[in-house]
Parts: C-alpha cells; structure tokens; sequence
C-alpha cells in the first residue's frame, strides 16, 4: 500500500504556541539553529506526573486515562514503580500511569476521584523522571525545534514507495542536509529523500531533483489500490495525492466503455481501468513514462494499447479512427492540467478528413455511419485560481474549445495545489456537430445528459 504523507510543517508549528502546558516535552531549546545533526543534544531529563495503580485495575484505568496518559514516541506510558519513589511495599502488584505534563489531582472530577478510589488508585501524584533523547520525538517536534523561528514555514512532503519528496524554499536550503537526515530517521520506510529543484516541466512532467539524504536510488514501487507501479521517479511524473481520483475514474468508466488515456504517464488511470475488462489506449509524449507504462501493463497482468505519440496525434489517428469504426461509449481522460485545456481545439472537425470529407466525399452510406458515432465524455484537468476559478477555466475551455460548455457539464473539485490555486476535473460531452464541424459557434446539446456519462 502506498504510504502518502501530507505533512504541513507549518501547521506543526502553530502549535508549539498552543501547547505550553506541555513545553518539558518538547525538544530542548539548544538545538535551535542545528545544521550538522547532533543526536545527543537532544537529550534531556524531565518530570512526569505520575498515578499509581494496581495490576488488577489496569485495565479499568487505561480506557478511563487514555486521554490524561502522556504521549510519548518510544518510552512506555505505564512503567514499573522504582522503589525511591513509591517505597519497595507498593513496587510489587501496581505499575505506574504516566500523564501529561500538568496533570494534578485536580484535573480529575469528583466522579473519576470516586472511581479512581474504588480502583484502589492512591490519590496522590507522584513526580517521575524520564530522560528523553531524539529517538522520543516525531519528526515535526524535532524540525520546528532545529529551524530558527523565521525559517519554519515548510511546504509539505509527500513518499512514493521508498522516496520522501520535499519542497523546500530559499531560505530553507542551508538546513536541507538536516532536514533530509531528520525525514529519513524518523520514516522507517524510506530510504531516500530528495528536494525539487524546479517547477515541472511542461513537456514530460518531471523535473531536477536532489538527493539531500539516504540512497542516490530513483527506481521505486508502489501499490495504489492493489495495483502495482514501478518507475524512475526522477524522468516520470507520479502524484500520490491523486489516488483518489484514481479510483474515481475508475468507478465512474462502466465495464463497456473504452477509455483513450491521453497523457497517461506510467498508468495511474489506464491500468486500473483494464483491469475492469475497459478496452484502453494508452498515450504519453514522454519516452520514459512510455517505457514504464508498458513495464506496469506486464506487471500488472493487463492488457493496454500503449502508444508514444503527441497528445494531439494520438487523439487525431487513434481516437478519431476509433470513432469511427466502433460503437462503444467513449471516456477521454487528459490529465495534464498546466496546459490539457491548450488541447482541446483539436476536437474540431475531428471526424472530417483534410477537406471535410463527410460534407462532400463520402457515401450516403458513410455519412449515415459517421453521424452515429458513439458518445464521447472528456474529463479535463485545469489548474485555476482559487477565487473565481470556475468563471477562469470555463473562459479558457470555451476559447480552445470553440464553444461554451453544456449545461450538464460536471466541475469536481480535485484538490487544492497551492495557496489560492486549485486543481478541477471538468466532465463534459462533446457535441457531435462540433467534431464535424471546422468552426462552431453555439455548443449543441449532448443527445444524453452527462449524469449518464459519469455515474
């Protein structure tokens, strides 16, 4: 299973101003500024309050406690009573609940004194020590404990297969080494973590990566809903915060339908999809994401049409020879939402042939055929601004397009990509007339309302 982390570190941060009461379990305030990691420095001796309870009551007093007990990585929450503090004659039958920094008798209510009591707990408060080093806190404790106060906004993270992914800003980057080293401690399955150097680029969806710690290893596995991936991290694109919409797609394409994936990447979409029993083409532009697509069609027992084509090529040959020679319902997937909407102008006139043939060469015979093409859904991704994002992608769509949207097009809301940035899916079905057509003015009517298409 993939293992998707999603860490704000920013949000880890507010809260050191909203737990004071529980400051002693913080990392110690020496290790602010730290770029070399020094592990020891982390040490430190604290006093923990402390309940006594007797074996046989455990149990009783665990559930009732869960939310007092302290929270602590590595060490125990009950532990043995050492002899110095409670006396050898109440070492044996009882252990020792440890709570949170704070905690008194007074937290208690009169009713959870009362059951304590007939519990056989002592009402009494005992101050235990503990040393805690850097194996006790997670990595956000000991992060915003190293970075200065200025530095600590920090994008999040996310790990595909063995590699953690950061996105570090400028004035982070003389901590990126300790940030590494701290991220691939603390995360037991990962073995490499690398720092984005650049924004994705537009033609193969990758981009220049650093290994700030662990393995100069960019070959990784993972499973997204029982499917198997396997790929170069550092030549493809791979996004583990859209495997719900993954899954999505794929319970939204009924068992007939045939799918035209038109940047598919390493497969994502398209294999889930196969494995249905869909008939799937395939199409990425970039030759390495090729490569794995077709590794993981093997990997994963299926069967894909794969191609290595232009996008607008593969929907000009593939999709338009499909068109025209089947019956099947059709879904088009573009997945590429920085420019996917640049695409659409090549569905007008897609079912004419140079001179708009099925106006003046074909047979009546043919031009029957062509206008019973089957139902064509596209699902678009488009990056638009947080406020007024709908107005913004639908004035884009309509100027590639060359037509307003229908009515029934559906807008979902895939994910939020950045501050006041936002990533949409946009399900609509092409009018036949515009696929005809050399120029359209006016979007005609689907034949079918789209609720049909996409549920």
């Amino acid at each position: 299973m993939v293992i998707a982390y999603i860490r704000n570190l920013l949000r880890k941060v507010i809260q050191r101003g909203m737990d004071h009461e529980h400051s002693s379990l913080y990392p110690p305030a020496a290790v602010r500024g730290m770029k070399v990691l020094d592990r020891s420095a982390f040490e430190q001796e604290v006093t923990l309050p402390a309940l006594l309870v007797p074996v046989q009551s455990l149990r009783n007093c665990r559930k009732m406690m869960k939310s007092k007990l302290v929270n602590l990585s590595i060490n125990k929450k009950v532990v043995d009573p050492p002899v110095h503090l409670v006396g050898e004659e109440l070492t044996t039958g009882h252990k020792l609940f440890l709570l949170k920094p704070g905690t008194t008798m007074e937290t208690y209510s009169s009713e959870e004194k009362q059951t304590l009591s007939e519990l056989g707990v002592k009402d009494k408060i005992y101050d235990y020590r503990i040393t805690l080093g850097y194996e006790n806190y997670k990595h956000w404790d000991v992060l915003r404990a190293i970075l200065p106060d200025s530095e600590m906004a920090a994008r999040g993270f996310s790990q595909v297969g063995h590699i953690l992914h950061v996105n570090l800003r400028d004035h982070q980057l003389p901590y990126k080494n300790i940030i590494g080293q701290v991220l691939l401690d603390k995360i037991q399955t990962a073995r490499t973590v690398v720092n984005k150097h650049q924004n994705i680029d537009n033609k193969f969806r990758n981009f220049e990566m650093e290994v700030i710690a662990g393995e100069n290893n960019f070959i990784t596995r993972i499973v997204e809903h029982g499917r198997k991936f396997e790929f170069d991290f550092s030549k493809v694109f791979w996004n583990s915060r859209l495997s719900t919409e993954h899954q999505r797609i794929s319970h939204l394409v009924s068992e007939s339908d045939v799918v035209f994936d038109v940047f598919a990447g390493v497969g994502p979409f398209a294999i889930p999809i196969a494995k249905k029993g869909c008939v799937v083409y395939a199409n990425d532009l970039n030759p390495e994401s090729y490569r794995w697509l077709l590794h993981n069609v093997a990997l994963n027992k299926t069967k894909a049409k794969c191609f290595n084509s232009d996008g607008r090529e593969f929907i000009k040959t593939e999709l338009r020879n499909y068109l025209l020679t089947s019956p099947h319902k059709v879904h088009v997937l573009m997945n590429l939402p920085a420019i996917a909407v640049e695409f659409l102008d090549v569905f007008r006139g897609l079912l004419c042939n140079g001179d708009c043939l099925a106006a003046n060469d074909l047979s009546n015979a043919s031009q029957k055929e062509l206008l019973s093409v089957p139902e064509v859904c596209v699902h678009l991704y488009i990056f638009a601004p947080e406020k007024d994002g709908i107005a913004d992608l639908k004035s884009r769509i309509k100027q590639s397009l060359g037509c307003a949207l229908p009515e029934e097009v559906v807008i979902y809301d895939v994910r939020n990509v950045a501050p006041k940035k936002q990533m949409y899916c946009v399900s609509f079905i092409l009018s036949q007339h515009l696929m005809d057509q050399k120029e359209q003015d006016v979007y005609e009517p689907a034949p079918k309302k789209l609720k049909e298409c996409v549920s």
